[in-house]
């Protein structure tokens, strides 16, 4: 099968191909959604959906996909792979590299000596290296190539002033590196934002500094947009944790990988969303406006991304399309929330 250019994008035509995602950041991106039964999930399995499981090499994709703590769940990768297909050709599979850890910093990502920017170049290296025949993947002149990076991080430095106010720089040179690092150059990333609607972000809440932090992700976000760079993101409006204030829950998470999805298409394969509704200038919206919504930030970079202020009626922003959200009750209202857990 035709694998991806040196510089990231489709090596052909966007009907089939083989491409490889890491998975990257904290616990909302390796996942804490409770899992489905064996038989959901079988019903749902794809054999073009694959998983890297490092010295067992690729496996049957299924969640949990990351095991970096024992509560890992449904997270955004599984959603992400399935949404892509769906735009993609029969002949098309996906390929996912799990590295995210709960409870990380961004400092455990920086490419100066973090443990964790080490070990996810490592295995994005190791799962293309192994990426050959053997494993259903046509060889090339050129090694293969990460087709995307998915990044989800942010509540561990949400926690005090200072490490929010340290984490766009250290951001700017997480995203500046990794690709070339993961032997990627060009390779599109897309972010997500934090969930500031569950997050508790009182005065003296444990996530004060969570809108600092999510305004960071967007002004670097903003700024790589203006280089031109092949980055995006995705709101976070609308999605509810699973009753810890802290992660997704299966549904939020599935409906999150699901935007992920949309915005690395719209980066990589445009073509293939052409169809899919257009660009609103007033409020960056889609057609189907529960995979495109407004940010959450109201600063003037997210702005400038087609964000808009969280006050803003936006039609279409009710609880209402979270059909898998159980914790919802009648009326969209939340159950009593649980005791916070620890950053996993």
């Amino acid at each position: 099968m035709p694998m991806v250019r040196h510089d990231g994008g489709v090596g052909h035509s966007a009907e089939d191909g083989v491409f490889v995602f890491l998975l990257a950041g904290q616990s909302n991106m390796s996942g804490r959604g409770t899992l489905p039964s064996p038989s959901a999930a079988a019903a749902f399995a794809d054999p073009r959906i694959r998983v890297w499981r490092g010295p067992d090499g690729w496996a049957p994709a299924a969640d949990p996909l990351h095991a970096d703590k024992p509560t890992a769940g449904v997270g955004p990768g599984l959603a992400f792979a399935r949404a892509v297909l769906a735009r993609l050709g029969e002949g098309a599979e996906i390929r996912l590299v799990p590295a995210a850890v709960g409870g990380s910093e961004i400092a455990r990502w920086s490419p100066r000596g973090g443990d964790l920017f080490d070990a996810a170049a490592a295995a994005a290296r190791a799962a293309l290296a192994a990426s050959d025949e053997r494993d259903g993947l046509a060889r090339s002149d050129e090694p293969p190539k990460l087709a995307g990076i998915l990044w989800h991080q942010g509540e561990s430095d949400a926690v005090s002033a200072a490490l929010a106010t340290a984490y766009a720089p250290a951001l700017r040179e997480l995203l500046a590196a990794l690709p070339g690092a993961c032997g990627s150059a060009g390779a599109a990333i897309v972010l997500g934002e934090l969930g500031l609607g569950f997050l508790d972000t009182s005065r003296g809440g444990r996530f004060e500094h969570a809108p600092s932090v999510n305004g960071a992700i967007c002004a670097v976000v903003a700024d790589a947009v203006a280089t031109g760079a092949r980055v995006g993101l995705v709101s976070a409006r609308g999605l509810v944790d699973r009753g810890d204030r802290l992660h997704f829950s299966s549904g939020s998470a599935e409906l999150l990988g699901e935007r992920y999805a949309r915005r690395w298409l719209q980066l990589a394969v445009p073509r293939a969303v052409a169809g899919a509704g257009e660009n609103n200038a007033e409020g960056g919206l889609f057609a189907d406006g529960k995979l495109d919504p407004p940010l959450l930030c109201a600063s003037p970079a997210a702005l400038a991304l087609g964000g808009r202020r969280p006050e803003s009626n936006v039609e279409g922003e009710s609880h209402s399309f979270f059909e898998c959200d159980a914790q919802l009750g009648a009326g969209g209202t939340r159950p009593p929330q649980t005791e916070a857990t620890m950053l996993s």
